[in-house]
């Protein structure tokens, strides 16, 4: 019923416009109809939308965006979450990820986004174009499926939420819960702290941000095993696809690990071994940023250095000051090889072609003026010419 009325209004502004006499207020009315418009799109799409009723769960129309009871009953975000997070981050500051089984947002579908909402880092996320590397190491354990049929959860990501081991590969260290009796306590995390009904969990297997692998698997074997065996073999070896990473040019040699070789049965005590043999070299990071990081190492033996982040080609390293581009390991995240010795270590991220987008960008700013000039210069010397006549 609106944008008929405003289309309406429109075409009588229009036909206004056309007779001589009107011009001067059509102007003026076009604003003003064009400000009626946006207020009153805004004012429907911050206000009138569905949302879960609180008693039914049913995606009911509600006419504010907040509610009074959101703030009093502490639904949403304005729930324990933050305390939670905060609580974490006040007492460990290293890197770690955190892990939250349940969502914050009272929108109609489960949000996947509260790392960003709350300020931590996380594994879940929504987007129209998650990371392209990221989501191939979702595919290839088996989190998603592939396909043109499963587009859909390429945008809708679930991270690493129900697999514990992959989880400690991902340095989630933290676990946020509402169960009364939460799942990762069976899975290697124990309760540390409570606020209000959530309860933080504290990963005992969690792994740093940077560590060292001794062993590889080829994709083509690693492609052979169950998704738990995946878990427990990425514990023990990093995965190499032959053609961005070929272990026998990295100038040491390491052991190669075939499908067969599985553990069974998979214990605790399992679980440690391989989680301490992977920490024997880490890095130990001197600063942080989103888009620098450094820090440095002392490699007892030859060995691939890994890096808990998603493999993209904006990001190059400094190892002792010589740059060195990371190795995509593991299907989706970064590595890079490193002789027996102690080494200071840079990760450096510039978005790709930036260099020569902004060169693009120049020429076309250089090519706008002498547009402009040019039409400047021709405009007087049309007027001099009618000055003339």
């Amino acid at each position: 019923m609106v944008a008929t009325l405003v289309l309406l209004a429109y075409m009588g502004i229009i036909w206004m416009w056309q007779k001589r006499d009107n011009k001067s207020i059509a102007l003026p009315l076009i604003i003003l109809i064009a400000l009626i418009e946006l207020g009153t799109n805004a004012y429907s799409t911050a206000n009138m939308r569905y949302m879960p009723n609180p008693t039914t769960g049913e995606p009911t129309k509600i006419f504010a965006a907040l509610r009074k009871s959101d703030l009093y009953n502490q639904n949403g975000y304005y729930n324990a979450s933050y305390e939670a997070v905060d609580f974490i981050k006040n007492q460990d500051a290293s890197f770690f990820r955190i892990n939250k089984e349940f969502s914050s947002s009272i929108a109609i579908h489960a949000g996947l986004n509260d790392a960003m909402v709350l300020g931590y880092f996380g594994t879940t996320s929504y987007s129209s174009f998650n990371q392209l590397y990221y989501i191939n190491f979702l595919k290839e354990t088996g989190i998603i499926r592939s396909g043109t049929a499963y587009e859909n959860e390429t945008r809708w990501s679930p991270g690493l939420s129900g697999r514990p081991l992959l989880q400690s590969l991902a340095s989630v260290k933290y676990d946020l819960s509402v169960e009364e009796s939460p799942f990762f306590l069976n899975a290697g995390y124990s309760q540390i702290h409570q606020i209000q009904n959530v309860k933080i969990l504290r990963n005992n297997y969690a792994l740093p941000l940077g560590f060292t692998y001794r062993n590889y698997i080829h994709i083509d074997e690693f492609k052979k095993l169950s998704n738990l065996q995946k878990d427990i073999m990425l514990l023990r070896a990093f995965v190499a696809d032959g053609t961005t990473l070929n272990p026998d040019s990295l100038g040491f040699e390491l052991t190669a690990l075939s499908a067969a070789d599985t553990i069974s049965p998979f214990s605790f005590d399992v679980y440690r071994q391989l989680v301490d043999s992977l920490k024997t070299d880490t890095l130990t990071l001197t600063d942080f940023k989103p888009h620098h990081i450094s820090g440095n190492i002392n490699m007892t033996q030859s060995g691939m250095l890994f890096f808990s982040i998603p493999y993209d080609q904006g990001w190059y390293t400094l190892v002792n000051g010589k740059r060195q581009n990371p190795i995509l390991t593991n299907i989706g995240f970064m590595g890079i090889p490193l002789q027996q010795g102690k080494f200071d270590i840079e990760l450096v991220y510039q978005p790709a072609y930036l260099h020569e987008s902004m060169i693009v960008t120049i020429v076309g700013l250089a090519i706008l003026v002498m547009l402009i000039v040019a039409e400047i210069l021709s405009a007087n010397r049309k007027r001099n010419k009618q000055k003339l006549l």
